[in-house]
């Protein structure tokens, strides 16, 4: 076994392997002890790059809330400065008012005093004046009996207006130039002729020309056209006009809330405003509308109590 050894050692192959394989040895050895150098070399650089650029983002934060306090200062110092701004606008407008408020007492007293003067400059006056208006007992006694006298001759005028207004009040017919009408009054026929259509507000009635039945608030009387038209009573003319119905017509007022009105009529000498006594010629009786036709020529006539329909027949002698 040594012998063969020693022949391993003796042999050049051998101990060139031997050699190859120590300096590739000897260079892995090198080779890693450099790496080992650099790596401890450079992890400072990098710690220290690090540590820079910590340092970086720890100052850039600080900026940033120095910055942001600055901005909040800032905000502060403005609302500052607006509530002193309102603050002295206040104050300013109060010291306005104080003023205004002074000048209008000043002018107050001014004026007070103003007023004062001629007062007090008026009752001087009378004061002084007063030994000059001094005279007899006798005339002072004259005067006053003379102003109870007229003041005696102001009421009984005063009196007798009102007697006169009042009874103006109770018998408005003293004013008029006619006598009202009341319920024992009475009509006389505004036409001679017979009753066509009766007054019918309770039930209806059959009208020919209409071929319909309903009320009537009038009486229609048959007279041939031309036929002259009367005043049925005394009264005074308070309007003349026309309608599709009843054609022209008139309206009497008779007093007393009562009225008259006579329609279908032409040849109108009356006019509204006029005072007529009953027989009075106030129309002719015209031609019939068409709504009565059929039942030839007629006097459309009706009467009212206070704007209520009333059947004139009632009142007809």
């Amino acid at each position: 076994m040594n012998r063969k050894m020693n022949k391993l050692f003796q042999s050049k192959t051998f101990m060139s392997v031997v050699l190859t394989m120590l300096v590739v040895a000897a260079s892995a050895a090198v080779v890693w002890g450099s790496r080992q150098e650099n790596e401890v070399e450079e992890s400072p650089a990098y710690a220290e790059e690090s540590q820079g650029e910590m340092q970086a983002a720890q100052d850039e934060s600080y900026a940033r809330e120095e910055m942001e306090q600055n901005n909040e200062i800032a905000g502060f110092a403005a609302v500052g400065e607006g509530q002193e701004t309102e603050e002295e606008n206040v104050a300013a407008a109060g010291s306005e008012t104080s003023g205004e408020t002074v000048a209008d007492a000043e002018m107050t007293d001014t004026g007070e005093a103003n007023e004062t003067a001629p007062a007090e400059e008026s009752e001087a006056a009378a004061a002084n004046a007063a030994p000059e208006t001094e005279g007899p007992a006798e005339g002072t006694d004259t005067a006053s009996e003379s102003g109870e006298t007229a003041a005696e001759g102001q009421a009984e005028d005063t009196e007798a207006e009102g007697a006169e207004a009042a009874s103006n009040l109770v018998n408005p017919v003293a004013e008029l130039p006619y006598t009202y009408f009341n319920e024992a009054s009475t009509l006389q026929w505004p036409v001679e002729g017979s009753v066509l259509l009766d007054f019918s507000m309770d039930s209806t009635i059959y009208f020919p020309t209409l071929d319909l039945y309903k009320t009537n608030p009038a009486v229609l009387i048959q007279a041939e056209p031309g036929t002259p038209v009367a005043a049925p009573a005394e009264g005074k003319v308070v309007t003349v006009d026309h309608n599709e119905e009843i054609g022209d017509f008139v309206v009497i007022d008779m007093g007393n809330g009562y009225q008259a009105k006579c329609g279908q009529l032409t040849e109108i000498p009356v006019a509204s405003g006029d005072i007529v006594e009953a027989g009075t010629v106030i129309g002719q009786v015209a031609e019939p509308t068409k709504y009565y036709v059929v039942e030839g020529g007629n006097l459309y006539f009706s009467m009212t109590k206070d704007g209520v329909p009333i059947d004139p027949l009632d009142y007809i002698q």
